[in-house]
């Protein structure tokens, strides 16, 4: 077997996933959204601050192996934001709650750093479908 080679690191992750979200959030903001496109964009979010979690977690215990513990902390610490919505999602998404969706993702955009490049939709949709990558069985 090969050596394991990654293309991005923890804080390319982050970037894009912050990117993602704050793309959604714009066009979300633009139009009311119901039913299977709300739950889509719920997973989306879901899955981005999973993302997000991941990298923040992976880079603190880097961190930490090489003994830098308050660093660690402190990266923690600044990135502690992720956690509200990601749990609050969580739990929507399992019990199939619309109605606090729109609550989290405004909770998530006042919380989300400012973004640094000028806002412009994406090509395509990338949120479309991830309510059924999320819970192939419903």
């Amino acid at each position: 077997m090969g050596n394991i080679i990654r293309i991005t690191n923890p804080s390319t992750q982050r970037t894009q996933s912050i990117r993602m979200i704050a793309a959604m959030l714009r066009d979300y903001s633009e139009a009311e959204r119901t039913g299977e496109e709300a739950f889509d964009r719920a997973a989306f979010i879901f899955g981005q601050l999973k993302i997000l979690s991941a990298s923040i977690d992976q880079t603190s215990l880097a961190w930490e192996k090489r003994d830098y513990w308050v660093k660690a902390d402190a990266f923690r610490r600044e990135w502690s934001w992720v956690e509200k919505p990601y749990r609050t999602l969580m739990d929507c998404l399992s019990r199939k709650e619309v109605s606090p969706i729109k609550r989290i993702l405004q909770d998530l955009a006042r919380v989300l750093p400012p973004e640094k490049t000028p806002p412009k939709k994406p090509p395509i949709l990338p949120w479309s479908g991830s309510w059924k990558k999320l819970f192939p069985e419903t």
